[in-house]
């Protein structure tokens, strides 16, 4: 008698079942060695060891019963899954208009739930393009009016001196400047960055090297630059050999000794090459146009990381007549970059493009 699909299987019955079947099989096995002449208790015992255990015998039985019932269930979905698609084509086939409304409402459906998904992995999801990036804070001080603003180059040079729960600060800036070669001139966008800078943000040039100490001396930066990606192509082809050939920039001399990664772009905007920074103590310390990163120590709690901020920019505005008032904060890096508001709106775009599929294919249901 077949079972209807899903109805609640007698386990306890398909055991004793079984274990009459095997028990009449052991009979007959037992008979079998009586007649040809074995006394019936090592008949008994010939049999049980031709058969095997009993329990595994058993445990093997339900675990092929398992895997046909499983079987069986995957053949049953795929039947009904088969019904339901032959009742729909043909539904459709009777109804083209029908159908031709909800193929264009499903494919405006998914067109918009899958643009609003790049975007949102785009500027939200898709991680910044730095190691651990979670570790990473913008820095900046604080007028005493109380608004965000950009860092002297004296301040800059105390925080990476003196902070001792970060595992590098780093300080950067661009403006213009004119390339007048190799090549035909053009204007193009400098960057200035202190020694480091891609070693703070855990960012590997893709030839050559970053910049060390000795070339960013304070007031002495060396005349060695660094090319974005992009220049790199534009001027050079890619070739390896652009490392170590000379620029003229703004008439000056700079060698190429490394490549960094367009990605960089996230954080200095389109930049078209850097060269060392050079900050000193002895610059104004009311000229402020430094954007500061640093990298919060390993283990150390990022609370403990901004008061130790807090208190030396306190002491700076003790200390100092230009940065009287002043304070300063931290800032995770990817929240200065996108923006609490926009990580928000992403997520909410995120659950607006399912309730749009959604919506799509309750439309076609109807």
């Amino acid at each position: 008698m077949s079972r209807l699909p899903g109805a609640p299987r007698d386990t306890a019955r398909e055991d004793e079942e079984l274990r009459a079947e095997m028990e009449s099989h052991m009979a007959h096995r037992v008979d079998d060695l009586v007649a040809g002449g074995m006394e019936p208790r090592e008949a008994r015992r010939r049999a049980e060891v031709e058969f095997g255990d009993p329990t595994r015998i058993r445990r093997e039985v339900a675990r092929v019963r398992r895997a046909g019932r499983r079987r069986g269930r995957l053949r049953e979905v795929a039947d009904a899954l088969r019904q339901d698609l032959s009742f729909a084509a043909r539904q459709l086939r009777r109804a083209p208009a029908f159908t031709a409304t909800a193929v264009s409402t499903l494919a405006l459906g998914i067109g918009a739930a899958v643009a609003i998904v790049s975007v949102v992995r785009t500027v939200v999801l898709d991680p910044l393009p730095f190691h651990e990036p979670e570790r990473l804070v913008l820095m900046e001080m604080v007028t005493p009016g109380g608004a965000d603003f950009s860092v002297s180059e004296p301040a800059f040079l105390e925080w990476r001196e003196r902070l001792e729960r970060y595992d590098g600060v780093t300080a950067f800036s661009r403006r213009g400047a004119t390339l007048r070669a190799p090549g035909e001139p053009e204007a193009v966008l400098r960057g200035y960055a202190s020694a480091g800078f891609l070693q703070v943000l855990g960012m590997e040039p893709l030839a050559g090297r970053g910049f060390v100490p000795e070339e960013d001396l304070p007031g002495e930066a060396a005349a060695v630059a660094l090319l974005s990606e992009s220049l790199w192509e534009a001027r050079f082809g890619r070739r390896p050999e652009a490392l170590g050939e000379t620029l003229d920039l703004d008439g000056y001399a700079f060698q190429v000794v490394g490549v960094f990664p367009d990605e960089l772009s996230v954080l200095v905007g389109e930049t078209d090459l850097i060269t060392p920074l050079g900050a000193s103590v002895e610059v104004d310390r009311g000229e402020h146009y430094l954007d500061v990163v640093g990298r919060v120590a390993q283990g150390a709690a990022p609370a403990l990381a901004r008061e130790e901020l807090e208190a030396l920019a306190a002491w700076q505005s003790r200390t100092y007549e230009a940065d009287r008032g002043w304070s300063a904060r931290i800032t995770p890096l990817e929240e200065a970059l996108i923006g609490t508001a926009t990580i928000r709106a992403g997520w909410v775009l995120l659950a607006a493009a399912g309730l749009l599929l959604l919506m799509a294919l309750s439309l076609i249901h109807i």
